[in-house]
């Protein structure tokens, strides 16, 4: 695993502030809040969530009701991008038990089922400037897994 050398950079604190982190994603993803996935994902992720809430009908819930596993770090990799400038990359594996319901707009429950979790793994991207201390660590993306 590549040792990042930023200051006051933690394995362990990465992994659960990425966890909340997602948390914060799917509850602002669900609630329609485009101002807090602006404030945590990368432009194209943010884009691609805001342009899903533009064009859904009705209204959803999510709700996480517990962790499955500790999130973890499955990938790591920096790339240069000139003299003085590198782009790191993480990939957290995060598996939880979650609900969903979507409602119609008559608030008809369409799909899911709010008080039926499923287990859920995901494999979500960060990314931040790591040679810049002022950049922050953001949702990039998702992975799929492959088959």
């Amino acid at each position: 695993m590549l040792r990042l050398r930023r200051k006051g950079w933690n394995k362990a604190d990465f992994e659960r502030t990425a966890e909340s982190c997602y948390d914060l994603m799917n509850e602002a993803f669900a609630k329609g809040d485009k101002q807090t996935l602006e404030t945590i994902c990368m432009s194209g992720m943010y884009s691609k969530l805001k342009n899903e809430i533009k064009n859904r009908k009705g209204r959803f819930e999510w709700k996480k009701t517990r962790t499955l596993a500790p999130p973890t770090i499955v990938q790591a990799r920096i790339g240069k991008l000139g003299k003085d400038m590198s782009l790191g990359q993480l990939v957290v594996k995060i598996e939880q038990e979650q609900a969903v319901a979507v409602y119609n707009k008559a608030n008809q429950l369409a799909a899911g089922d709010i008080s039926k979790p499923v287990r859920v793994k995901e494999y979500i991207v960060f990314q931040c400037m790591v040679t810049d201390p002022n950049s922050r660590w953001m949702i990039y993306g998702k992975l799929n897994e492959g088959k």
